[in-house]
C-alpha cells in the first residue's frame, strides 16, 4: 500500500508579509542607535540636527581622535590628521 503525502507550505510568515518588510525591519533596527545619538546631539545643541550635520559632527570627532590619540605618529601623519580635523571643524561650522 503506497500512501502519497502532500504538504503545502505558506511562503509568508505570520510576522512578515514579504522579504521587503523583513529588510525594512533590519534597516530600522540598525538606524535606531544612529537616530538616538542624533537626537542626543540635537538636545545638547538646543536645535534640530539633520542627518548630514550629524555625520559631520561624527567626522569631526573621529578627526580629533586621530589627532590626539596616537602618541608615536610621524610628523607627516600628525599634519595630515591636523588638516583633516581643521577641515572637519570648518565643515561643521558652515553646516550648523
Amino acid at each position: 500500500m503506497t500512501m502519497k503525502k502532500e504538504m503545502t507550505l505558506d511562503c509568508k510568515s505570520a510576522r512578515f508579509d514579504s522579504i521587503k518588510d523583513a529588510d525594512q525591519l533590519i534597516i530600522d533596527l540598525m538606524k535606531s542607535p544612529v537616530e538616538w545619538l542624533r537626537n542626543y546631539f540635537s538636545a545638547v545643541l538646543g536645535k534640530h540636527i539633520s542627518m548630514t550635520q550629524f555625520w559631520l559632527i561624527i567626522n569631526a570627532q573621529a578627526a580629533f581622535l586621530a589627532l590626539i590619540l596616537p602618541a608615536d605618529y610621524a610628523l607627516s601623519l600628525r599634519l595630515a590628521a591636523a588638516g583633516w580635523f581643521l577641515d572637519a571643524i570648518l565643515r561643521c561650522r558652515r553646516s550648523l
